[in-house]
């Protein structure tokens, strides 16, 4: 069982991730797609997810941190004491979370 406030946590990072997704990367174009992978490490507690968005418009990193980057970020390190990156790939953005699990 995952506790409701990381679910609540992670519902809002997904929209997030989903809404720039649609505005400017995977979804933004016909083809586009994104991969979801979770996993979880039972001895560390730790729970990981990585987005991964596929067909899209080509992208970059611009230097620019947006609000939705800043509140993924905050989100992730104080309210899941994670952490969170993301990296700019040929193949399209890709956003990789780590966070323990309460015991």
């Amino acid at each position: 069982m995952i506790p409701a406030k990381i679910v609540l946590n992670l519902s809002l990072i997904l929209l997030e991730l989903a809404t720039n997704a649609v505005k400017y990367g995977a979804f933004a174009q016909p083809g586009g797609s994104v991969v979801i992978t979770i996993g979880s490490d039972f001895e560390r507690g730790s729970l990981s997810l990585i987005w991964q968005e596929r067909g899209g418009p080509p992208c970059h990193d611009t230097g620019r941190v947006g609000f939705g980057t800043r509140l993924i970020e905050a989100s992730v390190r104080h309210d899941l004491r994670g952490l969170a990156s993301r990296r700019y790939e040929p193949s399209g953005l890709v956003w990789e979370f780590e966070f323990a699990l309460p015991d």
